[in-house]
């Protein structure tokens, strides 16, 4: 991943969304706008360099989180 710093909620919303979370869910769950997940999603894809929900789900693969694995 890289080494650029992301905020707390993106990374949330990076875990949540490639957990296959589209950004409605992900918005009812963390009680903000879809336009302000669609904007969290936007600036993190610039930050680690992604450009597709596929290379999220490459990058996140074997990711451990609260001990369980994505992917």
């Amino acid at each position: 991943m890289a080494e650029t710093a992301r905020s707390p909620k993106e990374s949330e919303m990076l875990l949540l969304f490639g957990k296959n979370m589209r950004a409605p869910e992900i918005a009812d769950g963390l009680g903000v706008s879809v336009d302000t997940v669609r904007s969290h999603i936007k600036h993190l894809y610039a930050k680690i360099d992604v450009h597709s929900l596929k290379d999220v789900h490459k990058l996140l693969k074997g990711v451990m989180v609260d001990e369980r694995e994505i992917g």
